[in-house]
């Protein structure tokens, strides 16, 4: 047995690469990938012919009936104290066993659920601090900005208003 290319399985095969590659995609022949990811064929191929075509089933006018063989598959026999009706069953220690790594796996899961749920509280909390000191700075801003807006006269009025009144 030997690991062939593409092209020297379809030189021996006598058809085209295209064909074997069909072939390769469709799980007809024996193949794996190499080393650089591409395909190479097991030569020689078990149950096929150099040359011959592909089919999907038998030949035309070939008979249909096929030999059917029967085979046997005997069963395991099970001890005589063993009862049809009661189901296989699992040693208690084994279920004691598996029942404590479940609990401390849920445990586990409840503490780092819980952890997160802190941690993502706190980050809420941070951000809403933060939210609050942005909107601050932006009624601050704001002010100022319609302070600014106003017309040169309504300024220069309101501070000659402002100036009189203090005297």
């Amino acid at each position: 047995m030997e690991w062939i290319t593409v092209s020297e399985a379809a030189r021996r095969l006598n058809i085209s690469r295209a064909s074997l590659r069909g072939r390769i995609g469709r799980g007809t022949l024996v193949h794996q990938t190499d080393n650089h990811g591409r395909p190479i064929v097991m030569w020689p191929q078990p149950g096929v012919v150099p040359g011959a075509p592909e089919t999907d089933g038998p030949p035309k006018g070939a008979p249909t009936q096929v030999a059917r063989q029967s085979i046997q598959v005997s069963q395991p026999e099970k001890p005589p104290e063993a009862r049809q009706d009661q189901p296989d069953l699992i040693p208690a220690s084994v279920l004691r066993e598996t029942v404590s790594l479940l609990r401390e796996a849920q445990r586990e899961a409840t503490a780092l659920l819980l952890e997160r749920i802190d941690g993502a509280e706190l980050r809420a909390e941070a951000a809403e601090a933060r939210a609050a000191a942005v909107e601050a700075k932006l009624g601050q801003v704001l002010d100022r900005l319609l302070e600014e807006r106003r017309p040169w006269w309504s300024r220069f009025l309101g501070g000659l208003a402002l100036a009189l009144l203090v005297f």
